[in-house]
């Protein structure tokens, strides 16, 4: 194996690679392309909207909710859709511009996407053991030869995985996360603790309403290095 010496740094305690600033504690946005982004003024057009999302989309880990908070401005992208900057897309286009970057502990990477119509058929456990299943492949790489903790208030987890009869589904997905077991600890969070998310999963909602940011309950993972 041979390296090139000018494209490796050393001794360094931060460098800037592809726009993001790289250090021991953190992944952080470049100072003047975070000014940029904070001058920019609302898109006037359909092609400067996507050009924005773009941009706004390659940072999309450092923003919480990104999927929820773009929805408005996504829409502006389909040809069939009026472009009309009214009070809820000026909204998302000034929060999404915002990271909260208060503490040097916290969370290192938001994760998310749509639930399927075709899921909704499916149990709750089976779509929210789906969810940790998703979850664990779409971190693997902070995740693989670590030991680690997924802190979930879905209980039946444990039991899920201890299946003797698994259907199809939960076999496939039982082999996907087959390397993480020896690592992996399942940890229980009651509903008590987190008040606000036990609340909202059990207030009643219609069965044909489809809502693109909806995760059953929310998953952490917690890393041990």
């Amino acid at each position: 194996m041979k390296i090139s010496l000018k494209k490796f740094h050393f001794g360094f305690k931060e460098l800037k690679d592809l726009g993001n600033v790289v250090s021991g504690l953190s992944l952080g946005i470049e100072e003047n392309k975070v000014a940029t982004v904070l001058l920019k003024p609302i898109p006037q057009n359909r092609k400067e909207i996507q050009s924005f999302m773009g941009f706004s989309g390659y940072y999309r880990q450092h923003i919480e909710d990104f999927a929820c908070i773009v929805r408005p401005l996504n829409k502006l992208c389909d040809k069939e859709t009026v472009f009309e900057v009214a009070v809820e897309r000026f909204k998302a286009f000034n929060q999404v511009k915002i990271i909260n970057d208060k503490h040097l502990e916290g969370p290192i990477w938001f994760i998310f996407r749509q639930i399927k119509p075709t899921e909704y058929r499916d149990g709750a456990s089976q779509m929210e053991f789906s969810c940790h299943v998703w979850a664990l492949e779409k971190l693997n790489p902070f995740l693989e030869a670590c030991v680690f903790s997924v802190i979930t208030d879905f209980t039946a987890v444990k039991s899920l995985l201890r299946m003797k009869k698994p259907n199809r589904h939960m076999l496939r997905w039982l082999i996907a996360i087959q390397g993480y077991r020896g690592n992996m600890t399942i940890v229980d969070k009651d509903g008590n603790i987190h008040k606000h998310a036990d609340g909202l999963s059990k207030w009643p909602l219609q069965n044909n309403i489809y809502h693109p940011c909806y995760v059953p309950e929310v998953q952490g993972v917690d890393m041990k290095l």
